[in-house]
């Protein structure tokens, strides 16, 4: 392969991590888990700190527990940073996400902001999150909205905010 087709490589690959990780907003909001098989692979693991550690089966069962409470929601992805190592991936992107119940009102409100980092493998030809790690570094309105254990305002400051050790790679 000559550097430009490496390259082309690169860019395409990119390409479908970005895509990926924005398809999980659109599945969230959309209500639709099962799309989830689609984003993770079997045995993913995502732990989301404050919520647990969970397998892609325990996570769609916690999700579709939790988003039938809810009027609404609307998540966003931040373009990611990602690195490539042949078929193994990284990358951080940086989350808001917004939630309304309205029987809340008039606090029906909750908003969180934060990011992942995903760790991805590419498994026959296609892209996938083996592991997600989602931070949350801090919330704004009512917390019952979601039923968040973690009070409005900033989250701690933590090492896990450090730059990814991949990033720093040269």
């Amino acid at each position: 392969m000559s550097k430009y087709d490496d390259s082309l490589r690169k860019l395409l690959d990119i390409h479908e991590i970005q895509q990926l990780l924005l398809e999980y907003s659109i599945a969230l909001d959309a209500r639709d888990l099962d799309f989830m098989d689609r984003l993770f692979t079997d045995d993913a693991q995502l732990n989301l700190v404050g919520d647990g550690v969970f397998s892609i089966a325990e996570y769609k069962k916690f999700a579709s527990a939790a988003v039938p409470e809810l009027d609404t929601t609307q998540h966003f992805c931040t373009p990611a940073v990602i690195r490539i190592e042949g078929d193994k991936a990284f990358s951080r992107c940086f989350f808001l996400a917004q939630h309304a119940r309205n029987s809340l009102a008039p606090h029906s409100f909750c908003v969180v902001g934060g990011y992942f980092d995903d760790e991805l493998v590419r498994r026959n030809g296609e892209w996938r999150i083996f592991k997600r790690n989602g931070t949350t570094t801090w919330v704004e309105g009512n917390t019952a909205v979601i039923n968040f254990p973690i009070p409005p305002g900033g989250t701690p400051w933590s090492e896990a905010r450090n730059i990814p050790a991949w990033m720093l790679k040269p």
